[in-house]
């Protein structure tokens, strides 16, 4: 699973100069409406506080989710699948995240509810009553 900065191209590494994407697309926590308590999030340091806006993640069926989109997804620890809208996806800044440098997406949470739509014979989708989930797209969309 990739995620891309807010560009339609991925900067090639030797000609990017990755300093203007940071000072442009950053964000602080601070700022950004995420609970600072999500286990994937840094506590502290610079690694803590900066992050990059990307456009888009390929989940593992190559479909392309944008901010928005619906999804399927498993959190760490559980085995059942569980639905979502994604809300942000962030990266770490290419200045100072490690070698893993994946990205995370914000995702709001939805209950599947065993009551069936009768016009669209689909399952009726409620917002769960808890915050916005963390989600590692490498391993979990």
């Amino acid at each position: 699973l990739s995620a891309l900065a807010d560009s339609d191209i991925p900067p090639m590494p030797s000609l990017a100069d990755p300093s203007a994407a940071v000072e442009q697309r950053s964000s602080t926590l601070e700022l950004f409406p995420v609970d600072p308590c999500i286990t994937y999030l840094p506590k502290d340091g610079e690694d803590a506080r900066v992050w990059l806006h990307c456009k888009y993640l390929v989940s593992q069926s190559k479909d392309i989710c944008r901010p928005k989109s619906w999804i399927f997804f498993r959190e760490e620890g559980r085995k059942s699948t569980a639905a979502g809208r994604v809300v942000e996806i962030l990266s770490r800044n290419r200045l100072t995240r490690s070698v893993d440098g994946s990205a995370i997406a914000i995702v709001e949470p939805f209950t599947i509810s065993e009551v069936v739509d009768p016009y669209y014979n689909m399952p009726l989708m409620t917002r769960s009553s808890g915050s916005a989930i963390n989600v590692r797209p490498e391993v979990s969309i």
